[in-house]
């Protein structure tokens, strides 16, 4: 025939022609576009959507607000935008953690606390402290009842044994001067005083036996080696027997001595790796506790005087202070991010704190089974805890942020030194350059 037919479709490989450009909505609400182009027929992908929407029209959105971020409040999207959140529906009318202090008739403070939101019943009426004793480089305390006085030992150049009258809140005539008075206590009759002093020559160490009848006071004199740099602290043991640590500038050991108050005759009974190594004495005078700082292994122990029987232990953490309770059944031990509870060899029990919320100071009550913590980052800085268990029982000082944290080598005598009475009714404890009495509760 001669002719061509007509062709058949197309068999096109491109899907646009090359250069051509298209733009597709997008966004949103379909209110954006983005450009595509053709490049050897075929579309490229899309450039990134230019919205001008910040939302899908109609679109409800819950916002978090309130106090303790507890509440919601909503918006709704228009025309491409969030409009103005509504009101606040907040659960809650006051801060997690807030507190309200009010003063009590007859004097005292009372705290209500703020719990999820809610504020918490008033808490019972905490009396005030008996006396905040200004005591600059002030170190350690011992309370004598009979007399009602608080003596206080001071450091420095010129340290003093200051003598703080509780009926008068005044001061007294210093009953020693001219050293650096670190630990003190009082002979188990109440006549005599025992001082650490961290002064020294080239070849003795000493305490002082302050006479609390004719107020005269003695020094008596150890040898001292090479590390030694002065007593640290002294405890009785009996009303002639005292025992004493030493301390040092130095990288080098130290000892326990103990010391025959009447005759001056003293001799090492113990050494330490490391120095200002802390004394406590259990209420019923029958053991004696020592925490050896400045070593990151813990090491601290007891000596039950009757057997003269020493007992050792690490706990892996380092020490600077040590607790006994009445019958040398459990010892409590601050350390840098908690409070270890051992039991009478020594072993840990249980733990109480957090690196941010740990107790700094304790001791025990000689008359209750009863314990007193000091706290840094608490809610409260002082309260009171059943031995057993440490359930709270109240709380002694309510005002928060009182005492700073220890250092993780750290000596004592530094924050939060505390002691109670022998009748267990007055609590002393360091802040800053004060001592602070407080009734236990008792």
């Amino acid at each position: 025939m001669g002719a061509w037919s007509e062709p058949g479709a197309c068999h096109d490989p491109d899907e646009c022609t090359n250069g051509a450009t298209d733009v597709v909505a997008c966004g949103f609400n379909d209110r954006g576009a983005q450009a595509r182009r053709c490049a050897m027929g075929a579309w490229s992908a899309p450039d990134a959507c230019r919205d001008p929407d910040e939302c899908t029209d109609g679109a409800l959105d819950a916002l978090v607000c309130g106090l303790d971020r507890r509440g919601r409040q909503t918006r709704v999207c228009a025309v491409g935008a969030w409009g103005q959140p509504g009101a606040c529906g907040d659960p809650d009318v006051c801060v997690d953690g807030a507190a309200e202090y009010a003063a009590c008739e007859g004097g005292g403070t009372r705290v209500q606390r703020c719990v999820a939101g809610q504020w918490g019943p008033a808490g019972d009426c905490v009396p005030p402290p008996i006396a905040r004793i200004a005591a600059p480089d002030r170190r350690d305390m011992v309370h004598d009842a009979r007399r009602q006085r608080v003596y206080i030992t001071t450091s420095g150049t010129d340290g003093m044994v200051l003598s703080y009258d509780l009926a008068t809140q005044q001061f007294e005539a210093p009953l020693l001067s001219g050293g650096s008075f670190y630990g003190i206590d009082l002979s188990p009759d109440g006549d005599r005083l025992i001082v650490a002093d961290a002064s020294f020559t080239d070849d003795q160490s000493w305490v002082y036996v302050i006479d609390l009848v004719t107020g005269m006071a003695r020094r008596i004199t150890f040898p001292r080696d090479n590390t030694d740099s002065g007593a640290f602290t002294a405890i009785f043991a009996s009303n002639s027997q005292v025992l004493a640590t030493t301390t040092t500038t130095n990288s080098g050991g130290t000892a326990m001595h103990r010391i025959d108050v009447t005759t001056g005759v003293s001799e090492q009974i113990l050494g330490f790796d490391t120095r200002s190594v802390m004394l406590a004495r259990s209420p019923d005078g029958a053991t004696v506790a020592w925490a050896e700082p400045n070593s990151s292994g813990g090491p601290c122990g007891r000596y039950d005087l009757a057997e003269q029987r020493f007992t050792h232990r690490d706990i892996g953490v380092p020490v600077w202070e040590i607790a006994v309770d009445r019958t040398a059944s459990r010892f409590a031990v601050p350390l840098p991010s908690k409070l270890a509870i051992l039991e009478r060899n020594l072993h840990p029990q249980t733990e109480l704190g957090t690196p941010d919320r740990m107790p700094v100071g304790a001791v025990y009550s000689p008359v209750a089974d009863e314990i007193y913590l000091a706290w840094f980052g608490a809610e409260i800085s002082i309260a009171a805890y059943r031995s057993d268990g440490l359930d709270k029982l109240r709380d002694i000082e309510l005002v928060p942020g009182l005492l700073s944290p220890h250092g993780f080598f750290q000596t004592a005598f530094v924050e939060a030194r505390m002691k109670v009475s022998r009748d267990g009714h007055l609590l002393f404890v360091t802040m800053g350059d004060s001592v602070v009495v407080y009734p236990t509760g008792l």
